[in-house]
This record gives C-alpha cells, structure tokens and sequence, in this order.
C-alpha cells in the first residue's frame, strides 16, 4: 500500500510538472506569434504577401522534416512477415504394390501386422474354415496376438439369386467374401508421431523391409489425430513415400475385405 500511494503521489507530481511545462509552451508560442503578427503589419501589402509565402515554406518544411523521420522510423522497426508455405499435391494412384499400414490414433503411430497376421493363417492352416464354410456357408477365426493386434477372419459363401425361369443350372457360380477385421489388444499402442518419424523407429523399419523400391503407406486416422496427420503427410512427402488415407469414425476398427476398395495414394 504504500508502495503504491508513493507511485501516485510520483505520477501527480509529473502531472503537475508536465501540465506546467505546456503552459509555459502555450505563453511561449502566444508571445511568438504575437511578435510575428506585429512584425507582418509593419510591412507594405508586397512584404506581406512575401512574409506570409516565406512562413508557409517554413511550416511545409517542419511538417516534411516530421514526415521523414516517421518514415525512417517505421523503416527501421523489424517486418512482420507471415510466410504462407506451399507443396505440391501430387496425383493420387491406386495401390497396386507392396503396402505398409498403419493406424494413427491418439497421436500415436501403431504398425498393423497385416502381413504377419496372415502369415500365421498360411502356418495354422485354414481346415477349421473351410469345414465351416461347407456346413454353414460362413466361417471365422481369430489370429495373434501380434504386435498389439488380433486379426478376425470370416469367409462366407455368397450365392447369387436366381432369376425367375431361369434354369439353375445356368445360375452364376457363388463367391467367397474374406473379411478382416484388426482388433487392437490395448487403446494406446505405437509412438508418438515425432518418435515413429525417427529413422530406427519400427514404423519407419517397416517401410525399409517392404522389398519393392517404392511401397505405399496407408494410414487409418481416427478423429482425434487429424493434426498429427500433416506431419506425417510432410515427412512422406519428403521421403518420396506414397500415401495413402482411410479415415474412420471414433470406434470404427480396420477392416480389410474383398468387397473394399483398393487405396489411392499420393
């Protein structure tokens, strides 16, 4: 407090000085002008004319010498400059070749296994399925865990329908629908996405194992991910890397099947 009333009582006392400093300006600047009045009335109308051009100079000359010191001023203040970076998009292309998943939540970057997880079908053998997909039409399993996630497999017979009089021998052959659905074992799995762009990262080792020169990654982003995405879309774009999106709803799971569509990377 009175630390405080001290502040006042500085800021009335430089009021006080400040206001007496105009005041004497203003005494100042009426004696002058009275001082120039009287010296112009001593002078012919031609001196006048000449007087009052001579004080317009002046005045034009005080107000250009004011002008030119602000525009040296705001010369001199550092720019503001906002630098609006642009990329190139390039084309998108189906995928056709290898392909590196991945699925992005949480901010964190999980590798999905789905090579591996289908490679554990081919060592278990599908028996179980296809005794299954003769009895009942359908069948499905559960393969992993690997490396946090669980692949279930379904296949099922569709038979197409018959058109009225036609032979049913003439019918279509059936087909078989494969369906994948990933089953994360935990909600938080991978890195994060400053952590998973590192060269040893097992997201980054995974797109170096791929043995074609060029694979595609495709990343399944949930909603609440979408910022971390631009930085991955930055560091495959300068890597040369294809990419590939598939976003999904806040409890959707990936999943991958023969009725799906194939991805378009960039």
């Amino acid at each position: 407090m009175e630390k405080a009333a001290r502040e006042v009582l500085d800021l009335a006392t430089q009021s006080a000085v400040t206001d007496a400093r105009r005041q004497q300006l203003a005494l100042v600047k009426a004696a002058v002008e009275q001082d120039i009045e009287a010296r112009r009335e001593q002078l012919d109308e031609a001196g006048r004319r000449q007087f009052d051009v001579q004080r317009d100079i002046a005045a034009a000359e005080i107000k250009l010498h004011e002008l030119e010191q602000q525009r040296m001023a705001v010369l001199a203040e550092p720019a503001d400059v906002q630098e609006v970076e642009c990329v190139p998009t390039p084309l998108a292309r189906t995928v056709t070749g290898e392909e590196v998943h991945a699925r992005l939540k949480h901010g964190q970057l999980a590798v999905v296994p789905v090579d591996d997880l289908l490679a554990e079908v081919e060592r278990r053998g599908a028996h179980y399925l296809r005794n299954n997909l003769r009895e009942r039409n359908q069948a499905e399993d559960v393969f992993g865990p690997i490396e946090g996630f669980r692949m279930r497999l379904s296949v099922a017979r569709l038979e197409p329908a018959a058109l009225p009089g036609t032979p049913a021998a003439a019918s279509e052959r059936s087909q078989l629908v494969l369906q994948g659905v990933f089953l994360p074992t935990a909600d938080q799995l991978g890195q994060p996405v400053e952590q998973a762009l590192l060269p040893t990262s097992p997201f980054m080792n995974a797109i170096r194992a791929k043995r074609g020169s060029s694979p595609a990654v495709v990343v399944w982003v949930y909603p609440d991910s979408y910022g971390e995405l631009r930085t991955i879309k930055r560091a495959m774009w300068e890597a040369g890397v294809p990419l590939a999106i598939r976003p999904l709803a806040e409890s959707q799971p990936i999943i991958f099947s023969t009725l799906g569509t194939r991805a378009a990377a960039q």
